[in-house]
């Protein structure tokens, strides 16, 4: 199925969940209708206009109403739009929107409906594409979660992208970590770490925050860690081993399910290089570990 095909299908689908076309001409006759079904969504807002100002049979008072409903309509369809056609290049080629639970779509797009903003909208046109390319792995709570994030709040997370490593588990999944510990914040304070809240993104669900006892890696055998645990950073592979330890320690920070989910829909960032030399020195230097670059 090429593009088109996949475009038409996703507008069909959004079309049926939400019935906002239904609810842009409800009121008009089915000739009208039909009229409308050909116009362009661009000027959707405009046709509607002047077709129900040409009502006589409604009172201008409701004409007024009406009007002001049609252009609320429009707007929010196109929201909608947009983040449906940008989300397209983001889905692996078999996987559609129709194939996305009922009631997610339509959380979802009752979501998405008065965000203007482009930045939000290529991170949910992202957040779409993941659900469509892997079926339930966004929950409806996820959905509310993402939706009460400000653009502020937004940039942070981006922000704070940037010094995300991922280290293996014994069951070979990536394990998202930002090292940050307060001793630290200093030093970690001229990369970059003056533009992230971690107050603002523990309120925001996406983040948890434990300074005084710090996260770690458990589930580590003492032989695995000796043998070496692998962590990447900046596209960059590093091997991590200790002979005393068999816990990773990751800092003060760790991800929410609803944050994890976020990491993944934003795609890859371009790490700091100073902040790598950071990590070296945190697991070299200040703990029992060993860590060496993997070429």
């Amino acid at each position: 199925m090429n593009e088109l095909d996949n475009a038409k299908k996703i507008l069909e689908c959004a079309e049926q969940t939400t019935g906002v076309l239904k609810a842009m001409y409800k009121d008009t006759p089915y000739a009208m209708r039909k009229e409308f079904e050909r116009e362009d969504i661009r000027v959707a807002k405009e046709f509607l206009i002047k077709k129900i100002s040409e009502r006589e049979d409604i009172p201008i008072e409701a004409r007024v109403a009406y009007i002001c409903n049609a252009t609320k309509i429009v707007r929010e369809y196109q929201n909608q739009m947009d983040i449906i056609k940008k989300s397209i290049k983001y889905m692996n080629e078999d996987n559609f929107i129709d194939s996305i639970d009922g009631e997610w779509i339509s959380n979802f797009l009752d979501k998405i409906k008065n965000i203007e903003d482009d930045f939000a909208k290529e991170i949910w046109a992202r957040i779409l594409a993941e659900e469509a390319n892997q079926n339930g792995k966004i929950t409806l709570r996820g959905i509310l979660t993402l939706s009460t994030l400000s653009k502020d709040e937004a940039k942070m997370f981006m922000q704070l992208k940037k010094f995300v490593a991922y280290f293996i588990d014994t069951e070979g999944v990536k394990e998202p970590a930002v090292i940050y510990e307060r001793q630290y914040k200093d030093e970690l304070v001229k990369m970059g770490f003056d533009k992230i809240s971690f107050e603002s993104l523990v309120d925001a669900g996406l983040i948890e925050n434990n300074a005084a006892f710090g996260y770690g890696i458990d589930d580590y055998t003492e032989d695995s860690i000796k043998n070496g645990v692998h962590m990447f950073y900046n596209n960059k592979e590093f091997k991590i081993t200790s002979s005393k330890r068999n816990t990773i320690d990751i800092g003060d920070v760790n991800f929410t399910k609803t944050g994890r989910i976020l990491l993944s829909v934003i795609g890859n960032i371009e790490g700091d290089s100073k902040y790598e030399q950071f990590l070296m020195k945190y697991y070299n230097e200040d703990r029992d570990y060993n860590i060496e670059e993997v070429l």
